[in-house]
């Protein structure tokens, strides 16, 4: 067990035991200090679980950085590979969403995210697919939209809003949205042209115009 796999596993046995505890402490009594207690576990339980998180981050970012050393750039220093950041994932930003003013909107609006194994901002090198799906409540999914970028076309769609590196991608839509749909779903597909791994974000965005800052 190498150190990192040690360290998650020690994390998951402390989050496992605040877990019990913050599920037995209610049956301690309802008292202020109770209730204190209770809250500091459930932090607690938040803290631990976003560690877990940042070390499997890590850890899969660390197999990537290796596989590089070894096969791609054997020639390259491994100190300077496994210091180079790694695309570990990509996300919707919540300011998705229709474009401009109308009925029914005509261009959905995604601001996408990529972050390293440390959770820091991460511009991508690749390729990026967007498909906008409309779920109705009975009946099967409908396509809306669909754009591809190309590796340039992605490289130019960086925007920065409200302080946040995100790329700036424009779906048209071709299907008709019926009146009052509140939301939309959303898949992402990136394809790191430097690994050749495929990374993948999905949500629902919103049908209504807001105007995010974008610089």
């Amino acid at each position: 067990m190498n150190v990192g796999s040690w360290l998650r596993f020690t994390l998951k046995q402390a989050l496992f035991a605040c877990l019990l505890l913050a599920m037995i402490e209610p049956l301690a009594g309802c008292d202020s200090a109770g209730r204190k207690a209770s809250a500091r576990l459930r932090r607690q339980v938040h803290d631990l679980q976003s560690q877990v998180a940042d070390l499997e981050r890590r850890d899969a970012e660390l197999r990537v950085q290796l596989e590089q050393v070894d096969q791609v750039h054997p020639d390259i220093d491994p100190e300077v590979l496994t210091s180079t950041p790694q695309v570990m994932a990509i996300s919707l930003s919540s300011y998705s969403g229709m474009q401009g003013e109308g009925e029914p909107p005509s261009t959905i609006e995604l601001f996408v995210s990529a972050v390293d194994g440390r959770n820091r901002p991460l511009q991508m090198v690749g390729t990026l697919k967007a498909m906008v799906l409309l779920i109705p409540r009975d009946g099967e999914p409908v396509q809306l939209g669909e754009v591809s970028l190309a590796p340039s076309e992605l490289r130019d769609a960086w925007r920065n809003v409200f302080g946040t590196p995100s790329y700036r991608v424009e779906v048209p839509l071709e299907g008709s949205v019926p009146p009052g749909t509140k939301s939309m779903h959303v898949r992402v597909f990136h394809e790191d042209a430097r690994t050749g791994r495929t990374f993948e974000a999905a949500g629902d965005v919103r049908a209504t115009s807001v105007e995010p800052g974008v610089e």
